[in-house]
């Protein structure tokens, strides 16, 4: 088994998109607290909204083997884009809450993409050790 990069990006980019948004939904930390609540809630629902965009893209190409690892068909997409949607639900619902409480914690949107990464890397995968990693 060799290992092609392309492949593997071709068919992880919806969920890495995930997993950037909230790196980057963490280094807003170096900001101040008003410009903080308002970056991360919008990095939060970029990043869900790039990653449904990425899965539904996904859907033309069918199924997709990168190695062992992943598996891109039809479920595993449709299930991606729930995933991604309703985390976007999720931001706009919560943000509002969130700024009405006396201690807003910022890193709230970067639990959520986390959790949401592990969800959709949970789905993608055909392999128990990386199905338990998801999990994690």
């Amino acid at each position: 088994m060799t290992l092609d990069v392309g492949q593997l990006w071709d068919a992880a980019w919806p969920a890495l998109t995930l997993l950037l948004g909230a790196l980057a939904s963490l280094f807003t930390a170096v900001f101040p607290a008003r410009h903080q609540a308002r970056l991360t809630a919008v990095l939060a629902a970029v990043a869900f909204l790039l990653s449904a965009q990425g899965f539904y893209f996904q859907w033309e190409v069918g199924h997709t083997q990168a190695l062992d690892l992943l598996v891109v068909d039809p479920f595993s997409l449709f299930l991606g884009i729930l995933i991604s949607l309703i985390g976007f639900a999720t931001v706009l619902i919560a943000y509002p809450y969130w700024l009405s409480q006396s201690e807003a914690i910022p890193e709230f949107f970067s639990l959520l993409l986390f959790a949401a990464f592990g969800m959709v890397t949970m789905v993608l995968t055909t392999q128990l050790l990386v199905f338990v990693l998801g999990l994690e």
